[in-house]
C-alpha cells in the first residue's frame, strides 16, 4: 500500500479504510494498552527536560568542558612561552646585528665564525650589460637577506681593461638605495667586489686569476669557489676546461 505523505490526504485515505476493517474484522482481544508518550509543550525545545539526565549523557559533557578548559590554559601557557622565546631570540639577534655593524666595512667580520668556510663567487663576463643590470643587483639582494653570509667575496673576470674602482662603480650603479641602512650595506658589499681582466681561452690568464684569488682568500679556512658564466655559449667548452685545469680551490 502506498500512502501519500500529505497529512490531510493521508487521513482522508486511512479513515474509510479503518471503518471498513472495523466492520469485517473479529472483535478485538482485550490487551494492555500501549504506552503513549505525552506530547511535549512547544517550550520544551528551549527549556531543559524535567526528567534527570542519565549519567552517561552528562558525564561526557563535564569531561569535554574540563578538557576544553585544560586545553585553553595549556594553549595560553604555550603562547606565553612562545612569546618569551621570541623576545629572547629577538634580543640575541639584535645583539649579534649590532656586533656585526661594529666591524669594519669591506673586511671579513672577525666576530663571525665561518662554519662553512669561505666562498668566492667568480662572475665570468662581468663587464657585460647583464652583470651590472641583473647579476650584481641580485647578489646584493641575497646579501641583504643574509643568504651570502659574512665570509665571501665576488670577483669579476672579463676581457675589458678596467681597474677595481671603475668596476665597483659600474656594478653598483643600477642598485637603488633608499635608506641610510641600505647605503651602509651597499658600501660593505662594494668593498667585497674585485676585478681581474684576461682572455677566456688562455691558460696563463686563468692561472693569473687563480693566483689573485689565493692572495685574497683566507689561508686558515676551507675555500669554495662558485663560477658563473655570463658568456656566449660558443666559449663555454674552452672556459670550462680551463677552469677545471687551473682554478681548483684548496
Amino acid at each position: 500500500t502506498i500512502l501519500p505523505t500529505s497529512r490531510p490526504l493521508a487521513r482522508a485515505c486511512v479513515s474509510p479504510l479503518a471503518r471498513l476493517l472495523s466492520r469485517t474484522a473479529a472483535p478485538p482481544v482485550p490487551s494492555a494498552p500501549l504506552p503513549i508518550a505525552p506530547r511535549r509543550p512547544s517550550s520544551a525545545s528551549s527549556s531543559p527536560s524535567p526528567s534527570p539526565s542519565p549519567p552517561a549523557a552528562s558525564y561526557p559533557r563535564n569531561v569535554t568542558a574540563a578538557a576544553a578548559a585544560a586545553a585553553a590554559s595549556s594553549t595560553a601557557a604555550a603562547h606565553s612561552s612562545a612569546d618569551a622565546t621570541a623576545h629572547a631570540s629577538s634580543s640575541m639577534s639584535s645583539s649579534s646585528s649590532f656586533s656585526d655593524r661594529d666591524s669594519d666595512a669591506g673586511s671579513i667580520a672577525t666576530n663571525v665564525t665561518c662554519l662553512n668556510g669561505f666562498v668566492t663567487i667568480v662572475v665570468f663576463g662581468a663587464s657585460g650589460d647583464l652583470s651590472h643590470r641583473k647579476i650584481f643587483p641580485a647578489l646584493f639582494a641575497l646579501m641583504q637577506q643574509g643568504m651570502l653570509g659574512s665570509c665571501y667575496q665576488v670577483v669579476g673576470y672579463a676581457r675589458s681593461a678596467m681597474n677595481i674602482e671603475d668596476f665597483r662603480a659600474k656594478m653598483v650603479s643600477k642598485i637603488p638605495v633608499k635608506t641610510p641602512e641600505e647605503r651602509k650595506q651597499l658600501e660593505e658589499f662594494t668593498q667585497r667586489l674585485h676585478y681581474v681582466s684576461g682572455q677566456y681561452d688562455r691558460a696563463e690568464d686563468l692561472q693569473s686569476l687563480d693566483r689573485y684569488l689565493r692572495d685574497t682568500e683566507p689561508v686558515d679556512l676551507s675555500v669554495n669557489r662558485l663560477c658563473y658564466l655570463s658568456l656566449p655559449p660558443s666559449v663555454f667548452m674552452d672556459i670550462t676546461m680551463l677552469i677545471g685545469e687551473n682554478m681548483r680551490s684548496s
